[in-house]
């Protein structure tokens, strides 16, 4: 065998878990990137409040006479997840508000957060009980999990 013939078996041979261990860095990476770490909901006016939030584990509910702290069950997870992937998380601010009612005391102000592991994105101000189309399955499924509890 030459030299050269050895050489290159060599680089071939440490090409492999090199091109291995890159593609699991770079999936671990943006794994990392898109973990989603908190979901809040608030909702505000003179002398009332409600804010609902959860790690996606469990469900924080407090307002102006009670709090609660509920354990979300697998099969509610999985709902939520499946509900979290429709939203994307980037777009949060240009998401539009179908009513305005806040604006004059008709309704309290609500904003929407999703906390990942890098970044905070949140929504502008929309009514309460009217978000945008975009979130209102989402927020109807947290509300629904509190009213049963």
């Amino acid at each position: 065998m030459t030299p050269f013939f050895i050489f290159r078996q060599n680089v071939f041979n440490m090409k492999i878990p090199l091109f291995l261990l890159l593609i699991m860095m770079l999936s671990s990476c943006k794994a990392q990137e898109s973990a989603i770490k908190l979901l809040k909901y608030e909702a505000v006016t003179r002398g009332s409040f409600i804010e609902v939030s959860t790690d996606l584990s469990a469900l924080n509910y407090k307002d102006s006479k009670t709090t609660k702290s509920i354990q979300l069950s697998e099969t509610q997870k999985k709902e939520l997840r499946s509900l979290l992937e429709k939203v994307h998380h980037t777009k949060l601010k240009e998401l539009k508000a179908p009513s305005n009612k806040s604006y004059f005391d008709a309704a309290l102000q609500a904003t929407f957060t999703i906390k990942t592991t890098k970044e905070l994105y949140k929504t502008n101000t929309f009514d309460h009980g009217n978000p945008p189309k975009e979130l209102k399955g989402l927020l109807d499924f947290l509300f629904k999990i509190i009213d049963k509890k």
